[in-house]
């Protein structure tokens, strides 16, 4: 085992990377591994910008191993031409093409009987709408198509052997949910973990139902935040399985992970928010202007769907009793 320290400095108003290299000593006492054995070459990891879908037409002579992770700093620059990358596991090993097909048809949520197939046109999805060719497919199917092909061949190219059962590596997808159904993002998470076990996945992602997907994994996992402090940014660590176990995903975009106070429109958070201010005061020093306000946005909440159930509305009165409780109570 080794241990990579990478630090990013501020000097003189320009960032500087250092790296240092430590042997697994400082790791694991019985492993005597030293530090300039280190051979970084082996280490294999690929990265996606949020503009991935972008088909490349180089030739193979002209890609460079750092091509894997140049999309996600340049948004122009392109994949492998996925036909091109299925093409080329179909030549190495029909059979690892057949696993293939197999990984692309859990990942885009495809039925047992749908059919992926290499033509002598293109790539062709058949399902129960009809046989597609690639690039027709909805944005959502051909980004993720376009990632694992690309990940695929680039396994392909530098390692040694290519067994998709034995893929390992790591794997980096900036906004993971990208044109992706709510459906399919709560599931997505579980899927590329299943599907590739032994990758190590690291993805930023804006929506609760995503990250909410960290709780199905038996595996280690972890959300981390940033948060820009004082002109400087701060790394926050959550670990969704302990923390927000059985949460649903309204209720942790309103957590700290997300941030967000109210789920509902900005308008009705106001009101309650006005509604909560005025509701708090004791009666005899409400005005009368303030009990007609009071009255009326109870009226217009009246009108409004809150409550999916009896149970949470008596939750929310809970709620009210509770702070009306804080409030009169002395410190």
């Amino acid at each position: 085992k080794y241990t990579v320290k990478t630090s990013i400095r501020l000097e003189d108003n320009e960032e500087s990377i250092y790296q240092e290299v430590l042997s697994g000593d400082c790791v694991n006492k019985k492993n005597n591994a030293k530090a300039k054995d280190f051979e970084r070459n082996k280490i294999f990891a690929v990265g996606y910008g949020a503009r991935r879908s972008v088909e490349g037409l180089k030739y193979y002579e002209e890609y460079a191993s750092v091509d894997s992770l140049y999309t996600l700093f340049n948004y122009e620059f392109p994949l492998w031409n996925p036909e091109v990358g299925a093409s080329r596991v179909e030549r190495y090993s029909r059979k690892e093409w057949k696993k293939l097909q197999h990984v692309l048809k859990e990942i885009l949520m495809l039925q047992k009987d749908n059919k992926i197939s290499l033509e002598k046109t293109g790539l062709y999805f058949e399902a129960e709408r009809g046989k597609d060719i690639f690039h027709t497919l909805s944005d959502g199917y051909k980004s993720l198509t376009s990632v694992i092909l690309d990940f695929a061949s680039w396994n392909l190219i530098y390692r040694e052997s290519f067994d998709l059962d034995d893929l390992s590596g790591i794997f980096i997808l900036d906004e993971l949910e990208q044109h992706l159904h709510p459906k399919w993002q709560r599931k997505i998470i579980k899927i590329l973990s299943d599907q590739f076990p032994k990758v190590q996945f690291i993805c930023s992602t804006h929506t609760p139902i995503c990250a909410l997907g960290l709780s199905d994994l038996e595996c280690e996992s972890r959300i981390f935040k940033v948060v820009h402090v004082n002109n400087h940014s701060e790394v926050e660590e959550f670990d969704l399985g302990k923390e927000f176990r059985g949460y649903r995903a309204d209720q942790i975009l309103t957590s700290s992970i997300f941030d967000l106070t109210d789920a509902r429109s900005v308008s009705v958070e106001d009101k309650l928010k006005e509604y909560g201010k005025i509701y708090l005061k004791e009666e005899s020093e409400r005005s009368d202007g303030e009990e007609r306000r009071m009255r009326k946005i109870e009226e217009e909440l009246e009108d409004f769907h809150m409550w999916n159930n009896e149970k949470e509305k008596i939750r929310w009165e809970k709620l009210i009793e509770l702070l009306e409780n804080q409030q009169k109570s002395p410190e």
